[in-house]
């Protein structure tokens, strides 16, 4: 059998297999970008998780700690400062790792 194709007839042919590899690595190449933004975004989700169950369990400290304190009768004991002080420092460390988080997600587009 021999196959017999008109100049117009062999450019179209030439040309619709051309366009079909072009979609086809145009499909790659977005599929590829699509898989790494996707595992990007999930170690960025696990960062956010771990830091907000760590100022989860940070937070429920310094709750037991407040509790403590209010639980004492009487006059500020030396104890009761240390306590303060070590509430006031944990406090700070909250704080920094609340800005910290806050530095971790990107601020919405206008």
């Amino acid at each position: 059998m021999k196959l017999c194709f008109s100049g117009l007839e062999l450019v179209r042919l030439v040309a619709g297999l051309c366009f079909k590899q072009d979609l086809k690595e145009t499909e790659r190449k977005i599929m590829s970008a699509i898989q790494e933004f996707a595992a990007r975004q999930a170690e960025f989700q696990t960062r956010i998780t771990q830091a907000v169950d760590g100022l989860s369990g940070d937070v429920k400290s310094l709750k037991d700690k407040i509790d403590q304190l209010q639980s004492n009768p009487g006059p500020i004991s030396a104890e009761d400062q240390a306590l303060l002080d070590q509430i006031t420092s944990e406090t700070d460390a909250i704080v920094q790792k609340l800005e910290a988080l806050d530095g971790l997600t990107p601020a919405p587009e206008a």
